[in-house]
C-alpha cells in the first residue's frame, strides 16, 4: 500500500487469510487523533467482528493499521461487508456521519454457542511498561463495536493511540493501547 501512488491519501487492502477463516483488512492513511476510532467503528458498522488488531505510525506520520476481521458467520468477509465497510469508512472520515451514528444503527449481536463470560470488565494502566507511553490494558467480554467504545473513549480523553495491539479469544477481548498525550509523553494525570 505504501509503494502506491500518493503515498499519504488512504488506501485499504484485504485478503482472505482460508488457514484461519478470516480477512486481513490493512488501512494505510494520514495519521491524525481518533483514525483508530474511526477505523475500528467503520469496521464494526459493517458488521465485522474484529479478531486481532495491531496498528503502527511512522515516522512521517503515515498510520498502517491492520485488522483480522470475521463475517457474521464467523468465517472470511464476503465482498458485500467489504464494499459496506468501505462507503461507511469514507462517510466517517469526510465527516457525513460519524462511527457512533453508524454503529447505532446496528443491532447489537447475539453471541450463540458460547456462555455470557462471568468476568467483568478490566482496566489497567501502567506507565512502568513502555519508556515513551502509558500502557492501557483492557479485558472484557467481546461484542460488535468494542473496540471502537474503547477508542472512543481514548480519543475523547484528549489522548493520541501510539500502538494498539488486540486479540480475542472465544468471547473474551484484550487490548493494550499505548496512548500519550496530543503533545507527547506519558499520561501523569491521576
Amino acid at each position: 500500500l505504501a509503494t502506491q501512488i500518493d503515498a499519504k491519501a488512504l488506501k485499504v487492502g484485504a485478503r482472505v487469510v482460508p488457514a484461519r477463516k478470516a480477512t486481513e483488512i490493512t488501512f494505510h492513511a494520514p495519521d491524525r487523533a481518533g483514525l483508530f476510532a474511526d477505523f475500528a467503528g467503520a469496521l464494526a458498522a459493517a458488521g465485522l467482528s474484529i479478531r486481532t488488531a495491531r496498528i503502527h505510525t511512522t515516522r512521517d506520520g503515515v498510520a498502517i493499521d491492520r485488522f483480522e476481521v470475521v463475517g457474521s458467520d464467523g468465517g472470511a468477509v464476503d465482498l458485500a461487508a467489504l464494499d459496506r465497510m468501505v462507503r461507511d469508512l469514507l462517510w466517517v472520515l469526510t465527516g457525513k456521519q460519524t462511527a457512533a451514528e453508524l454503529l447505532s444503527k446496528r443491532k447489537p449481536p447475539t453471541y450463540g454457542k458460547h456462555a455470557a463470560s462471568r468476568k467483568g470488565p478490566r482496566v489497567e494502566i501502567d506507565n512502568g511498561a513502555s519508556a515513551t507511553a502509558t500502557v492501557v490494558d483492557v479485558y472484557a467480554r467481546d461484542r460488535l463495536g468494542l473496540l471502537y467504545d474503547i477508542a472512543s473513549a481514548i480519543t475523547g480523553l484528549k489522548l493520541d493511540i501510539q500502538v494498539a495491539i488486540v486479540s480475542t479469544k472465544v468471547d473474551q477481548a484484550a487490548a493494550s493501547i499505548y496512548v500519550r498525550e496530543l503533545g507527547g509523553g506519558k499520561v501523569v494525570d491521576p
